[in-house]
């Protein structure tokens, strides 16, 4: 029964490094190591990766004789073992591997999605292309209307990850495409990757960012340019806001606070929600001091924040 056992775990590592091999790219390292001592998982799946997979076993250096660690049971590869009774600590087994140098087989994603299948995605507009400080380490992606610039470095697993995983955000979203016009993504508002002067700034007081923030129309300062601005309070990113000359509308910010801030000191409540109409996903959130977190996003969006003291 116990053998049957051993050969199943033995059996198993090796269908996982079938399955993961060919992520290792031609001259890679593998360390390969478990915490069992029986042969058949140990001695006998690296001699097996040797000879069907073609991998290099390698001798570690710097390897003191003090540690007392212990070599093969099995075979001749350099593999260390590291028994408790001899060398300090739980016990494990490890070897190192270096796959063949070679060609790298290519990966080939395929879209099974057939409502995208046929359409071509839209233009991008110029200004839009200009939003970024580095161009060069982003690539563009449609999701529907949506576009949204994603690293270089996540560029080629993208497609393989969006058909297996359901994403909730990837890389920074630039905005929607509505006919003729591009409304830009608050998170490119709070994104470090925005360049500063890619559109114009209105900074508020404490009075009109609240107005902002509730979804208020407000006058924006004299001299500032028509169209979307970059508002913020206090050098902090808020969101966009489309100037139309006479007034400025709050366009991109999903969040709004549909109370009145108190002045002195009582227990206030913020609504949020999700969208102008989505009331049935609002929530309530009570105290008597509170912080607005305007956006956070790992790898290039920076996190604004505003705290705000019932006084």
């Amino acid at each position: 029964m116990c053998h049957i056992i051993l050969t199943l775990f033995a059996g198993r590592g090796r269908r996982i490094i079938h399955d993961i091999w060919n992520a290792l790219k031609p001259g890679g390292l593998l360390i390969y190591s478990t915490c069992t001592y029986n042969t058949e998982e140990d001695e006998e799946n690296v001699h097996h990766i040797t000879e069907e997979l073609g991998a290099e076993a390698l001798p570690i250096p710097a390897v003191k004789d003090e540690w007392q660690i212990t070599g093969p049971l099995k075979y001749n590869h350099p593999v260390y073992r590291f028994f408790p009774h001899k060398t300090k600590g739980e016990g494990f087994f490890l070897a190192a591997l270096r796959k063949a140098d070679g060609e790298a087989e290519e990966i080939r994603f395929k879209n099974k999605n057939k409502k995208e299948k046929g359409k071509t995605a839209p233009a991008i507009p110029k200004a839009v292309k200009s939003f970024l400080s580095d161009t060069s380490s982003f690539s563009p992606e449609w999701s529907g209307s949506i576009l949204r610039m994603l690293p270089e470095s996540v560029r080629g697993a993208y497609p393989l990850l969006r058909e297996h995983l359901r994403i909730l955000s990837a890389g920074i979203c630039i905005g929607e495409a509505k006919g003729k016009d591009f409304i830009p993504a608050e998170e490119l508002a709070l994104s470090t990757a925005l360049r500063p002067d890619a559109f114009p700034v209105a900074d508020l007081d404490w009075d009109d960012a609240i107005r902002y923030l509730k979804k208020e129309a407000l006058l924006l300062p004299a001299g500032t340019e028509k169209g979307y601005v970059l508002v913020r309070h206090k050098k902090f990113p808020l969101g966009f806001a489309k100037h139309l000359g006479n007034r400025a509308t709050q366009r991109s910010w999903h969040w709004a606070l549909p109370v009145r801030l108190p002045r002195r000191r009582r227990r206030c409540c913020i609504t949020a929600q999700r969208s102008p109409t989505a009331w049935a996903t609002r929530r309530h959130i009570c105290a008597s001091t509170f912080t607005l977190v305007f956006g956070l996003h790992l790898g290039g969006v920076a996190a604004a924040r505003m705290q705000a003291f019932c006084v």
